[in-house]
């Protein structure tokens, strides 16, 4: 299914690539998912090299964007495309350092941004996919035809990737339904919490997850794609303060060390 989504959204390339990956560096004492994830994702080019946003020191994290700062720097030197992988917050925090150094570089055009994951810890940095979009070219030239997103849940073993247009269509192997307050289903365009259902999760004995993610619902065919399926944009969560997540073992001690590390 995996392989899939990378092929019909022509992820794989032959290319020399290097990678900076938005999330955690890979050790024997962080069995989290998302980090797995993240270096399986570094296999769909020829990988260079890899640099870290969250740094390993052996007995915490630390963010790194000195470090992705550097690295970018000598990637694009090489003139080896560049493939940044991982959350969002993230890619932000190094495209502000970048601005703030009145830095602008000027990738390979076949470069590349996938992006996973939501703002959990850091609502407060959060800006619109339209404001991300301009940031990334005006600083990396990398416009909005080369950012690609995805949207999961630990729970539920479906990725989302977005289309042309940047919207998360529902695949045939699974289904979404907005309910509103009293979990009763709402109509299209109306926002709503996010309601996961397939029958492809064998760990579990389960198939629809109920998620605190605030969406809503639309006809495939207002995208313009080409896509008939319906799809849906995610708003944001569903009124919690603090949200601990499988990516959020590491965020405490980063919340301190933000503005410091990256000095």
């Amino acid at each position: 299914m995996i392989l899939g989504t990378f092929i019909s959204r022509r992820l794989l390339s032959p290319r020399p690539t290097n990678f900076i990956v938005l999330g955690y560096q890979p050790s024997k004492r962080n069995k989290m998912g998302v980090v797995k994830t993240a270096y399986a994702t570094t296999f769909t080019a020829l990988t260079i090299h890899r640099e870290y946003a969250l740094k390993d020191t052996g007995t915490e994290y630390v963010l790194n964007i000195e470090g992705i700062k550097k690295a970018l720097l000598r990637y694009e030197k090489t003139g080896l495309p560049v493939r940044f992988i991982g959350f969002p917050p993230y890619f932000i925090f190094l495209i502000r350092e970048l601005q703030e150094s009145g830095i602008k570089v000027k990738l390979h055009p076949k470069s590349l941004i996938m992006l996973a994951g939501g703002w959990k810890q850091f609502l407060t940095e959060q800006v619109d996919k339209p404001t991300l979009y301009a940031m990334s070219e005006a600083v990396l030239g990398i416009g909005s035809d080369r950012i690609r997103e995805f949207f999961g849940a630990v729970e539920h073993p479906i990725t989302y990737a977005d289309c042309p247009n940047h919207h998360f269509h529902v695949p045939i192997y699974s289904r979404v339904i907005i309910r509103d307050t009293n979990l009763q289903p709402v109509e299209y365009g109306v926002p709503g919490m996010l309601n996961l259902l397939t029958p492809m999760l064998t760990s579990m004995p389960f198939c629809s997850v109920m998620t605190d993610d605030l969406a809503v619902m639309h006809a495939g065919s207002d995208c313009g794609c080409g896509i008939t399926s319906p799809y849906f944009d995610v708003l944001g969560r569903v009124g919690l303060v603090d949200v601990k997540t499988c990516a959020a073992s590491a965020s405490e001690l980063l919340q301190v060390k933000q503005k410091g590390g990256s000095k």
